[in-house]
């Protein structure tokens, strides 16, 4: 993984000058590139998003209950994103962005924060990092992408997450080191579906240093294969329980096909090139995943096994 500030560039200069927080920063902040809203058109079929109008109110019909409809004042208007930092974070040392990408019926403080304790797993894993987590769908069961199905989304959603993490740590001598840092993405459940979306045509893939996959291959799995075929310098985790196994199976298979090979258990660290595909005990629920499968809190497990980038602590 590349690691940045080095030589003697711009970012070099603020790496001497940018002491780390005494306190971790929270903010939700709305975003232009953020998912949603959106308006446009979905990919795969090439019909408008919002395919339903009714007395001037618009919404998109849903694929799974016939007859739901999400209005796109309440499920689709949201762009919010969640930035955290914790104590001790600093853009000067050697620093990763971790995405995160929900999944279905999930609203940002309420599911990501408080349920799935996702900052407080990042921030417990000791990594000097930087969470960054977009409202996906909210509170529905969708998976769609929204402006994450465009070219050049992850670009643009980075581009702007180095504005914001700047005025948090730094100041906008920062935001060289923040444009700088690589970035691993990490998928729950139906977040896997905006994730493919990236990691297919989001641009920037020389900064992606690993993805993760929480109990979420339901799908697009030539695109998953695809990406660990051309990008064998990063690592690939998925774990898996009994409503994932088909679907790990078939990536399993593809990769197989193409001779790259896949580990089965959870090595002490997640390594630039390696593959993991870890079945969790079947008493294991969907629903408690990201925050207890094959240990409490997974996502801290898995990121404190991601060399490199350690956090000084707080003194």
């Amino acid at each position: 993984m590349s690691k940045p500030g080095q030589g003697g560039s711009p970012a070099v200069k603020a790496q001497r000058l940018i002491p780390p927080l005494p306190m971790g920063r929270r903010i939700f902040a709305n975003f232009k590139s953020a998912p949603f809203p959106y308006d446009g058109v979905v990919p795969s079929t090439g019909k408008p998003f919002l395919d339903v109008e009714i007395a001037g109110r618009r919404g998109r019909q849903s694929l799974r209950a016939p007859g739901q409809i999400y209005w796109a004042d309440e499920t689709y208007r949201d762009n919010r994103v969640l930035i955290d930092l914790p104590p001790g974070f600093s853009p000067s040392r050697p620093a990763v962005l971790v995405i995160y990408l929900h999944g279905n019926g999930a609203i940002l403080a309420r599911d990501v924060v408080t349920r799935q304790k996702i900052p407080q797993q990042v921030a417990g894993a000791g990594l000097n990092s930087a969470l960054i987590a977009p409202q996906l769908a909210r509170d529905a069961a969708d998976s769609s992408a929204g402006r994450f199905w465009d070219a050049g989304a992850l670009t643009a959603f980075l581009d702007e997450a180095a504005v914001q993490l700047a005025k948090l740590a730094g100041g906008p001598r920062a935001k060289a080191l923040f444009d700088a840092m690589p970035v691993v993405l990490v998928a729950y459940s139906g977040g896997y579906f905006p994730l493919a979306s990236l990691l297919e045509h989001g641009g920037s893939a020389e900064r992606i240093a690993g993805v993760i996959i929480l109990d979420g291959l339901y799908g697009e799995q030539t695109k998953f294969a695809d990406w660990i075929s051309a990008r064998r310098s990063a690592f690939f985790f998925a774990a898996f329980g009994p409503s994932s196994v088909e679907g790990t199976a078939e990536l399993a298979q593809l990769l197989k096909r193409r001779d790259i090979p896949v580990a089965t258990a959870l090595a002490p660290h997640l390594d630039p090139g390696s593959v993991t595909l870890l079945e969790v005990p079947s008493t294991v629920e969907h629903a408690d995943f990201a925050t207890k499968a094959w240990v409490e809190l997974p996502l801290g497990d898995l990121l404190r096994r991601v060399p490199g980038y350690r956090r000084q602590p707080v003194r």
